[in-house]
């Protein structure tokens, strides 16, 4: 792409708006986007009331309650309807009426025949004049210069400069500003990535960047830059965000077919994709522009899977073979189960899985192989082919003892460990396979403890030196990492599960294991969370307590609190974390890279 095209570009985006997609997205998605920049407030702020000021419920609350003279209460105003009214106020909160037997809720006090709501600082409230739901929010804790939430938008549109029709993907960076007088929105294009006619990407932005990466100042000219990386990973200020901080987007505005017809993003399969939630549309591209066959994957109904791949900082050729261009060889199933499984909407694990299971030797056709995979589980079935076992007669077998596929798996690798004959029956299909793999368990476990060395304990240091940064605790509930494999292996003895013998994995960085644990008491086992560090973005792979939750034949369920701290945790600890290394390592790189010129 020439300079002056490339100048006709950034005359053009100087006057974008946002396209009737994004307009669109922004009416329809519109409680999801007030998640991530807030609902709009309910301004209220302590005052004295005097009956002379109000008519009604509140003068006769005015009068009986204090015998005419003032008292307080709280002025509101509405940012949505600028409607003002005022209520009663008790400590901690203010208060408005709610009648009984109506869902509506009234400016004032309540009487001995009403009910009366108490709300607090944060709390979502209904206006009572436009219905509208508010975030209620005290004037005298804003910051002076008010408070501004911020969230990230993406969509994408065609210009066309010299007879060539470019697609252009838009970051928007949307705010919302709170002050001691209302509430404005705003919505800003900061970055642009034009397609050109090769397939290369280029990227502008109109913002400087501050020192921490953030999006500083808007720029009233657009300006090219050299790294290309999806909006996603922008980072932007925004009051709600840890450290005022934020990282990530939303999923592109959906668009037709039709729209990219004759531009350079016709035959890419990006409209395609946008209709499965996309939210790193660069990435995708980039991986097109390599392989092109990928767009037959995602017209295939494939796209589902193409995102989860891509959010999982994976290649697509991890699961497809991209040497191949239909989408049935590609896949390894014929046509009709390429549709079929498409509107499965496998996700990247599963696609994964299929694809090992392939590598493997397994003859299964997909629709049998997928039926299976709920039924035995994957690790039992990529390990059928290696022992010759047909699927039938696991099957047949865990029924018999009432278990699942995930224990049978690890009985044989634990047998594998100890060096048992894997052609003995007895050992493939052991009787009452619980008690076989509580025994293979402590077996391994022994053998572990005999193995422990210095090196074993210098590994588990430079785990521990590596990730230390990840523990962390709400206060209730706190995350560690184990500092030696003896403290591993008690672990599984403690809990009756396998961990005891991933001293391997732990050491390795491949699966980093975690103890979940009460704060108040550290050093004492609950449960035990694995991580998988090796393959693109972290993620869990398992979370298990006591005996895998299977206590005497009943499945047990792991407490909501555990799962969502867990969840709290890969979210606000883990995932920034892995981004923040992945920077790092790219500055590094680059250094070195210029250290050599």
């Amino acid at each position: 792409m020439t300079g002056g095209i490339l100048r006709e570009i950034a005359a053009q985006l100087e006057r974008v708006t946002p396209s009737p997609a994004l307009q669109r997205q922004l009416e329809e998605d519109r409680d999801e986007i007030e998640l991530e920049i807030g609902l709009p407030p309910l301004l209220y702020k302590r005052d004295s009331i005097s009956p002379e000021e109000v008519a009604g419920e509140m003068a006769l609350w005015c009068d009986t309650a204090s015998g005419g003279k003032p008292r307080w209460g709280a002025r509101c105003r509405c940012t949505w309807c600028n409607a003002e009214f005022i209520t009663g106020w008790r400590e901690g909160g203010l208060e408005v009426i709610q009648r009984e037997g109506d869902a509506g809720i009234f400016p004032g006090m309540p009487d001995a025949d009403e009910i009366g709501a108490r709300y607090e600082e944060g709390q979502c409230i209904e206006c009572p004049f436009c219905g509208k739901q508010l975030e209620l929010t005290r004037k005298s804790k804003l910051p002076a210069m008010g408070r501004t939430r911020r969230v990230m938008l993406q969509d994408i549109q065609s210009l066309e400069v010299g007879g060539v029709r470019y697609t252009v993907l838009i970051a928007w960076l949307m705010s919302r500003w709170v002050h001691d007088t209302g509430m404005a929105d705003d919505i800003d294009p900061v970055e642009a990535y034009i397609l050109d006619t090769d397939g290369k990407i280029i990227r502008m932005k109109r913002h400087t960047t501050a020192w921490l990466g953030q999006i500083n100042t808007l720029l009233p000219h657009w300006e090219r830059v050299q790294r290309v990386r999806d909006p996603d990973y922008i980072r932007y200020f925004s009051a709600d965000a840890i450290n005022y901080t934020k990282c990530g987007c939303m999923p592109v505005a959906p668009i037709e077919p039709e729209q990219l017809a004759g531009t350079t993003g016709e035959k890419t399969g990006l409209a395609e994709l946008t209709d499965e939630g996309c939210r790193e549309p660069i990435t995708y591209l980039q991986q097109w522009r390599r392989y092109p066959a990928i767009e037959n994957l995602v017209k295939a109904g494939w796209g589902s899977t193409v995102r989860d791949t891509i959010l999982c900082g994976e290649d697509i050729g991890t699961w497809a073979d991209l040497t191949q261009r239909k989408p049935a060889r590609m896949l390894g199933m014929n046509r009709a189960e390429v549709a079929q499984m498409g509107k499965h909407r496998w996700d990247y694990e599963t696609a994964k899985d299929w694809s090992a299971y392939r590598q493997a030797g397994g003859r299964l056709r997909a629709q049998t192989w997928e039926v299976y995979r709920r039924t035995l589980g994957v690790p039992l079935l990529e390990s059928l082919p290696h022992y010759g076992v047909s699927p039938e007669r696991a099957e047949r077998y865990l029924l018999r003892e009432n278990e699942r596929g995930q224990i049978l798996a690890d009985t044989w690798d634990m047998s594998e460990q100890l060096g048992l004959d894997m052609a003995d029956p007895q050992v493939l299909f052991p009787k009452e396979l619980r008690a076989t793999h509580a025994r293979l368990a402590a077996a391994v476990n022994e053998q572990k403890r005999r193995e422990e060395s210095e090196k074993s304990r210098a590994q588990f240091q430079a785990i521990l030196d590596r990730y230390g940064h990840l523990e962390w605790s709400d206060g209730d509930i706190c995350i560690r990492l184990p500092r030696s494999l003896a403290e591993l292996v008690r672990e599984g003895a403690t809990l009756h599960h396998c961990v005891g013998g991933y001293g391997n994995k732990h050491t390795s960085g491949s699966d980093v294991i975690f103890f979940v644990r009460h704060a108040r008491r550290p050093e004492r086992s609950w449960y035990t969370l694995d991580i998988r560090m090796n393959a693109g973005k972290p993620r869990e792979v398992q979370l298990h307590g006591y005996k895998n939750e299977l206590v005497h034949g009943k499945e047990l369920r792991i407490p909501r609190r555990v799962r969502e701290f867990c969840d709290r945790w890969e979210r606000e600890v883990l995932l920034p974390g892995w981004k923040r290394a992945q920077r790092q390592a790219e500055t590094k790189k680059q250094v070195k890279k210029e250290n050599a010129a």
